[in-house]
This record gives structure tokens, sequence and C-alpha cells, in this order.
């Protein structure tokens, strides 16, 4: 019998990962770290806070989740429009950021059939 696949939350509340800027610069962001049925971990890092506008280093913020979680795919809560963080969730989606620090969409299909469901925020 095949086994229902899933993802569970492994990470605590309040998780964060810390990036290193430019100039002494130093951001935290939330964190949230999923655990798939067939062992792959999805990290999940979302806005830096409703004053945060300053976008980050995407080689930086990879690099500073494969330190704590080597080989996780990484995806980046981001507002839909503006540079501003949305506190309220309205009209967010989610990117993943490859170690390069370009951007794309997550690959949905693998991960829907590895246990994650995951799709756009749009509570507009």
């Amino acid at each position: 019998m095949n086994q229902p696949r899933s993802a569970r939350l492994v990470s605590e509340t309040g998780d964060t990962v810390t990036v290193s800027g430019g100039e002494g610069a130093v951001r935290s962001f939330p964190v949230g770290v999923w655990m798939l049925t067939d062992g792959q971990r999805v990290v999940i890092v979302g806005e830096g806070g409703p004053l945060s506008t300053a976008t980050v280093d995407g080689s930086a913020l990879v690099a500073a989740v494969h330190a704590r979680w080597p080989g996780t795919v990484v995806l980046e809560r981001m507002p839909v429009t503006g540079s501003a963080a949305d506190p309220r969730a309205y009209s967010a989606r989610y990117v993943e950021v490859r170690d390069d620090g370009s951007h794309g969409e997550p690959a949905y299909a693998d991960l829907s059939d590895a246990g994650f469901a995951l799709g756009s925020i749009d509570a507009s």
C-alpha cells in the first residue's frame, strides 16, 4: 500500500533566518520549515515585516537558509504589487529562490506530488 504523501511543519514558532547585507546590515526573516514525505525539506521565508521595504540579495538569502537546512527548496513570500510588505497577507505570492539569487515560479506539480500543496495567496 502506498503511504499518503504529506508535508509536516518541523520548525518552531518564531524561527528565523538571519541574512547579512552590505555595510554591516543584518536582517532577520521568519521561516517555516516543512518536511515532505520523500524527505525533501521546503523552507518558506516570510517578508521582513511591514517596515521592511528594501529587497534582500537572493543569493545571500539562499546561502543563509542552506547553512541551516542544506539542500532545501527555498520559497520566498513576496508582495504582488508594490515593494512594501503587506502585513495583512493581501496580494502575496510565493517564488522559488535559486542558488544564484534569481527568482522563479516554484515547481508546483513536483511539490504537490511530494505532499506539499502550495498556491498563490490572494485574499483581495
